[in-house]
């Protein structure tokens, strides 16, 4: 007797070859803030899968490590790519980049020239317009003692910056600089120094308050052209 055939079907486990790329953390900063995202395989290959990861903007964020590997014994483990913001020192908001994963590199035909989603992300801009103007060391007095104080722009201008400068009343106080303060983009992050010297008038009318006074400023940048209307706080000579 011949008895009758059994079928079997033999279902297969193995998932389908493919790359997960989870969504990033956040977002990094010029500050240097960091965000992470993750990489793993989705079956076991037969050959090494290696992955290289660029930065399409190495001005706003760099990306670590530039390269990972998935062998037949790490592929199920997820690997942490790191994002560092990279500081431009230029204020023009917040700007967006991407981390460029490449096709991959294996002998396996599965995985080989697989390409992976790319990773967008934003870097936050930590830099502002302004003009950084400190406290003024103190008084003067008519025997021609000093005080001083420093100017410096907030963000790197894309041309000259000039800031007038003057006092209030020179038969009080006088400042040892000219007409203008200029600031270029190579020397816009280095302060100033103001020094202010006190002057004898040669009448009795008890400590009188005057005022270094920085007007609007002038510049191509339209940033920081009109940026500024600024009076020192008032020493006294």
């Amino acid at each position: 007797l011949n008895a009758a055939n059994i079928f079997v079907t033999c279902i297969d486990s193995t998932t389908t070859p493919g790359i997960t790329v989870t969504s990033i953390t956040g977002n990094t900063t010029e500050a240097g803030g960091t965000a992470t995202f993750n990489m793993v395989l989705d079956s076991e290959p037969t050959d090494n899968v290696s992955i290289t990861l660029t930065s399409s903007d190495t001005g706003e964020g760099t990306v670590l490590p530039g390269t990972v590997v998935f062998t037949n014994t790490n592929w199920a483990t997820p690997q942490i790519v790191t994002v560092t913001g990279v500081d431009d020192i230029l204020e023009y908001g917040n700007q967006g980049y991407t981390i460029i994963t490449a096709a991959a590199s294996s002998v396996d035909g599965n995985y080989s020239g697989m390409d992976a989603e790319n990773v967008t992300i934003t870097n936050e801009d930590n830099d502002s317009i302004g003009i950084d103007v400190s406290a003024v060391s103190g008084n003067t007095d008519e025997s021609g003692t000093t005080a001083t104080f420093t100017v410096k722009l907030k963000s790197l201008p894309t041309d000259t910056v000039t800031i007038p400068i003057s006092s209030s009343d020179t038969n009080e106080g006088t400042i040892d600089v000219g007409a203008t303060l200029t600031f270029t983009t190579g020397n816009w992050s280095t302060a100033q120094t103001i020094t202010i010297t006190g002057q004898d008038d040669i009448v009795i009318d008890g400590d009188q308050p005057y005022f270094i006074t920085l007007g609007s400023s002038t510049s191509s940048d339209s940033a920081y052209n009109a940026c500024l209307l600024y009076t020192s706080p008032s020493p006294r000579d």
